[in-house]
């Protein structure tokens, strides 16, 4: 289960873990409202200050796409996905 959570620009409390915008199984559909929201940096009509998701279905929690400002306990499994990722490309 993928889990996408944001931080919008006007929230006070920034970087929450509690800050769930969707969760849903749906990889590709997922990356792609993720990606698209990155570009215009917002959600709607809300500025966003940082996006990211984690899917619970790993046993390391991966973190497959992080953006802008984002919890950096994520940092690291963030950059070792990414570096998984271009190894099995």
């Amino acid at each position: 289960m993928l889990t996408w959570y944001v931080a919008y620009d006007d929230d006070p409390a920034v970087l929450r873990d509690d800050s769930v915008h969707e969760k849903n199984e749906d990889r590709a559909g997922m990356f792609r409202r993720f990606d698209a929201a990155a570009k215009e940096e917002m959600i709607g009509s809300r500025k966003l200050r940082g996006m990211w998701i984690i899917d619970r279905g790993t046993a390391q929690q991966d973190v497959p796409r992080a953006w802008g400002k984002y919890p950096h306990t994520l940092r690291a499994r963030y950059a070792a996905y990414r570096r998984r990722e271009r190894r099995e490309s």
